[in-house]
């Protein structure tokens, strides 16, 4: 569950994975705040090792939306 990603979430957002190759995250619920992450970490160049992304069978849970 999202529990379980928080901690990968916290290392991508430190940038602390410089030499991760491969990244599954086939078959999870990810929250839109785990997928800002990991785009923030794509971007930055926190993962310019990576060679390898598995998102099959993902799914992205929306952000909700609040009135005010």
């Amino acid at each position: 569950g999202e529990a379980a990603l928080a901690p990968l979430g916290q290392a991508l957002a430190i940038g602390a994975l410089p030499r991760l190759q491969h990244l599954n995250l086939s078959g999870n619920l990810l929250s839109g705040g785990f997928c800002k992450t990991l785009e923030a970490a794509c971007e930055t160049g926190a993962l310019s090792s990576l060679i390898g992304l598995n998102l099959s069978r993902t799914t992205v849970r929306p952000q909700r939306w609040h009135r005010h």
